[in-house]
């Protein structure tokens, strides 16, 4: 199977006639002629994909022990990147398509909503993202020290 047959056809078209030759007819003509393709069914398609599917493949880190420095805490940790809260207006288009998508979610999942625990699941999340926001000790001393060294006394 060659991927890029089509393009070696479409050069030999070039070569046999101009570059700028741009007739369907012709062009259908030639493919008839020169063109080598097969068919293959779904059936047999969907077989072929699945053996490619199963041959043996080499997995990533088979065979490998992993120590337990290798294996990172999911902790949250000081590297993490952190992004502002994006606020949407309810009566923009945004806004009123997050609505109908929350809506349909709701249906799909059922029930009675707004959940008992969701409030107290957002009030845990708002306390976490409170407490990264709070500058640390380090962070707070490499400001002054930065404002320090920038004026010259």
């Amino acid at each position: 199977f060659d991927p890029y047959a089509i393009d070696s056809l479409i050069k030999l078209f070039e070569d046999n006639y101009s570059p700028g030759e741009s007739s369907p007819s012709l062009w259908k003509a030639f493919f008839r002629e020169n063109a080598r393709y097969s068919t293959i069914c779904n059936v047999c398609l969907d077989q072929m994909e699945q053996q490619k599917l199963h041959k043996n493949v080499r997995h990533v880190g088979a065979g490998v022990v992993t120590r337990p420095g290798d294996i990172s805490s999911d902790d949250e940790s000081d590297d993490q990147v952190l992004f502002d809260p994006v606020i949407v207006e309810r009566s923009s288009d945004e806004g009123r398509m997050m609505k109908k998508w929350l809506k349909a979610a709701r249906v799909k999942v059922g029930g009675n909503f707004p959940r008992k625990s969701a409030m107290e699941q957002t009030d845990r999340y708002l306390d976490r993202m409170k407490l990264r926001r709070k500058p640390t000790k380090k962070a707070i001393a490499d400001e002054i020290e930065d404002l320090e060294s920038s004026q010259s006394w």
